[in-house]
């Protein structure tokens, strides 16, 4: 295997080298991101898995990296190579001039050189030295069934990427979905992505779509784009805590910035929907319906990551929310911290935008292990940290993961949450952390605790199982309508919510992207009687009926392409 893969990186460096395809690889490619993660752990490569999603062409070179270090004398599994070989195949494409998949077995046009239709990777690929392209289908059914019923989920569309000459690439991902209940709300409890639902017509289910996609332009230490997708931002293995990625995807302005290699930086500039009607554009249509426009919300974020020796990464950024005016020059600015600048465009007397600030330690010192700490700040005063009556409003998620020691192909995973009231919270309507009603950050939102426990394990090439066991809490939910009193909030005083639940998945990657997954879930969700109100309003608010009370779930995944 060593050998074989050797020779696809001889065959690779005969190639012309171009700029490379930057575009992005979907967060929900979760078996890629493992992946880098785990090749990580070992040592074999760098990695910055603060900020995400990943590009094609920045996939490619830590996939390259291993194989050189594995050409180095660095072991890799029999596994680890096999998915090795096969991934770089893919992902070669558009990141090497002229090459097309050699996975390409089933191939319609056998006479061309610059055509292929590859079943291995499920796809339709044009390459030649000025311009690449790539066309899959995107085809799934989520089946799930409990005591409650049944819950199905399907979704079909279309994915196209391509880049054409040394600096440009484009990419496209459109899906229509249909659920017959829906799971997902901006007040649920939930990690399942979000989607804006079209009306339950006839008992037929609900249909949202989602279109993601962009166009960029990148040299080697620089990629600036117009793009809409799901920005993932601090290190987790069970949720982000600073950016979950949960929330409809978001038309933004992305730059990154590597100059050398021990630094990083990435900025955003995006258009969130507020939810807000703005009253002074609503007007009436003949018909007496209301023409609605909702009120403008921008959100600005960067993040500067520091690399002072290899496998540690010091990563501090801000971002703020503004709203109730057109885009401002200032916020176009990508190294600001923000709260000063807000402070200089709003005076005193009229109320602030709302800023945040964050910082994530990623420590991979140690061969095997990946210990992280990330930190957010929706509202910081150093004269509340010596004062127990109050709190600045915070989360943190503490975690680690040990890969493939003590035993092969084996990885244990330990993660610690918990943000106190207010986070992620504002009394300005237009000033949420929220996109379409739906929280930015960790799924809990603020007054949460959540512990996170699993065990993986992958037998075979592309085979992966795991058990999970997540036990998490939510406290009393504070009126939040002006500043007063607000940091003097109890934290977790009282439950409100509690979910226990032990997970059993098997997943296989029968072809690349396509996967086939089982799942045995048993969850224990509870409401609790607080503040007047009864445990069942709770439980409605934050769980669905379908996953109320105790439940033993099975769950049945397929998918072609995410």
């Amino acid at each position: 295997m060593v050998r074989k893969l050797a020779m696809l990186m001889l065959i690779m460096a005969g190639l012309a080298r171009v700029s490379g395809q930057e575009v992005y690889v979907h967060v929900s490619n979760e078996r890629i991101y493992d992946f880098l993660d785990e090749l990580a752990n070992q040592k074999m490569i760098t990695l910055n898995s603060v900020v995400k999603p990943y590009t094609r062409k920045y996939v490619y070179n830590k996939f390259s990296e291993a194989l050189d270090a594995v050409n180095a004398g660095e072991v890799l599994t029999i596994r680890q190579q096999n998915e090795l070989e096969h991934y770089l195949d893919y992902y070669a494409f558009g990141n090497r001039s002229s090459y097309l998949p050699s996975k390409s077995h089933v191939n319609l046009f056998r006479k061309s050189n610059r055509l292929s239709t590859s079943i291995e990777h499920l796809s339709f690929f044009y390459s030649d030295s000025f311009f690449n392209f790539s066309l899959r289908p995107v085809l799934g059914i989520n089946h799930f069934r409990n005591s409650s019923g049944d819950y199905t989920h399907t979704y079909r569309g279309l994915e196209a990427f391509a880049s054409v000459g040394k600096y440009l690439a484009l990419y496209a991902d459109l899906r229509d979905n249909t659920v017959d209940q829906r799971l997902v709300l901006p007040s649920y409890f939930t990690q399942e992505p979000a989607g804006i639902y079209k009306g339950n017509v006839q008992g037929r289910g609900w249909d949202f779509s989602e279109m993601r996609g962009g166009i960029l332009l990148s040299w080697d230490f620089l990629q600036v784009g117009a793009v809409k997708d799901h920005p993932v931002w601090g290190n987790n293995y069970n949720g982000a805590t600073i950016l979950s990625g949960r929330m409809p995807s978001v038309p933004m302005i992305r730059l990154h910035v590597s100059p050398v290699k021990w630094l990083d930086f990435n900025y955003f500039h995006a258009w969130l929907v507020s939810d807000v009607v703005d009253s002074t554009l609503t007007y009436l249509l003949p018909g007496g319906q209301h023409r609605d426009t909702y009120e403008n919300k921008f959100m600005v974020a960067n993040m500067f990551t520091v690399i002072p020796v290899l496998g540690l990464n010091l990563s501090f950024g801000n971002s703020i929310i503004y709203s109730d005016q057109s885009v401002n020059l200032a916020y176009l600015i990508p190294v600001f911290f923000y709260k000063s600048v807000d402070h200089t465009l709003t005076s005193y007397k009229i109320i602030n935008q709302n800023s945040q600030m964050f910082i994530d330690f990623s420590a991979r010192l140690l061969k095997n292990t990946h210990f992280f700490l990330t930190a957010y700040w929706d509202d910081f005063a150093t004269g509340r940290i010596f004062d127990p009556g109050v709190h600045n409003f915070y989360s943190y998620k503490l975690g680690g993961r040990v890969s493939n020691w003590p035993l092969q192909n084996v990885s244990i995973t330990g993660e610690y949450f918990r943000s106190v009231p207010a986070n992620y919270r504002h009394y300005v309507p237009t000033l949420t952390y929220e996109s379409n009603s739906y929280n930015l950050g960790h799924y809990l939102r603020d007054n949460s605790q959540e512990v996170f426990v699993s065990v993986d394990f992958k037998p075979v090439p592309r085979l992966f199982a795991r058990y999970s066991y997540t036990s998490a809490r939510h406290g009393n939910e504070y009126v939040y309508e002006t500043w007063a009193g607000v940091t003097e909030y109890p934290v977790l005083q009282d439950d409100t919510w509690t979910s226990v639940r032990h997970s059993l998945v098997c997943s296989y990657e029968f072809l690349t992207n396509c996967h086939l997954t089982l799942e045995y879930l048993y969850s224990n969700v509870k409401g609790h009687d607080a503040d007047g109100r009864t445990a069942q309003y709770y439980l409605d608010r934050f769980t669905p009926e379908f996953f109320q009370g105790k439940k033993h779930t099975l769950m049945f995944r397929m998918n072609i392409g995410f």
